[in-house]
């Protein structure tokens, strides 16, 4: 599980961290993405993501599961 607040702004970072270590599930908490940010600009390519948002400010989990 990867704490990543704010991950939209780290991509890179989590992009990074995904090729070096290659996981079948990435498991997050404190994403704070909304509707508004499309899965190509935080996910890479052969991971498919699953996002849940909170209703107030803050706070956000996705999984993404290698395809």
């Amino acid at each position: 599980m990867l704490n990543c607040n704010s991950i939209q702004g780290k991509a890179s970072e989590l992009q990074a961290v995904t090729n070096y270590i290659d996981p079948d599930v990435i498991i997050t908490t404190e994403s704070k993405l909304g509707n508004d940010t499309l899965d190509a600009e935080v996910f890479q390519e052969g991971y498919i993501p699953y996002r849940k948002y909170r209703k107030d400010v803050g706070g956000g989990v996705f999984v993404a599961i290698k395809d």
